[in-house]
């Protein structure tokens, strides 16, 4: 797919996030900044919208890599480190070398998650990434934010994956420390 494709991958659409502070040596990129969406839907939003079987949602917590998205109701945006809500899942932010790879990514954490609606690729200037949630395990001390590149590298499978984790209080696990 060329770089002129980008831009029309339907079932994922390409959209543009921001820079964030977490920083990949390996790959000299930084991954996008996560941002913590905070939404509340009352019933005139949905009557407004002729939407009636839904019910009002209040203080929907959502995380996403970009903050232009368009929500009704009420919306919070915040720029965050961690993810500090107890009932959350934890959240996998991944670099791709490409929109294939990217798509490919998405595909399957679809299939392995039944289908849920998964976020859209996004690009900055150091390339694409995703974000996937998934369940947080007992071991981890709460849900977390976890970052993955694979990188070249001289050994025999010619590349391995650098990584890093963010705790609910903001700590940063690496390497051995995090068990992903």
């Amino acid at each position: 797919m060329s770089e002129n494709d980008l831009g029309q991958v339907v079932r994922f659409p390409v959209k543009r996030a921001v820079a964030g502070r977490v920083y990949c040596p390996p790959l000299n990129i930084y991954f996008p900044q996560l941002f913590r969406i905070v939404q509340t839907v009352t019933r005139a939003d949905l009557d407004a919208l002729g939407v009636t079987d839904e019910q009002p949602i209040e203080n929907f917590i959502h995380y996403t890599l970009h903050d232009d998205a368009e929500y009704i109701g009420t919306v919070e945006r915040e720029a965050v480190r961690s993810i500090a809500e107890a009932g959350q899942e934890s959240v996998v932010v991944r670099h791709h070398r490409g929109v294939d790879e990217a798509v490919s990514y998405l595909d399957a954490v679809s299939d392995i998650r039944g289908g849920e609606d998964t976020s859209p690729i996004c690009r900055t200037k150091d390339g694409l990434f995703t974000l996937a949630r998934r369940p947080t395990p007992s071991v981890w001390p709460g849900p977390m934010v976890v970052y993955l590149a694979t990188h070249p590298a001289n050994n025999r499978f010619g590349c391995e994956v650098w990584h890093i984790g963010i705790t609910p209080d903001g700590t940063t696990l690496r390497g051995d420390d995090l068990d992903v």
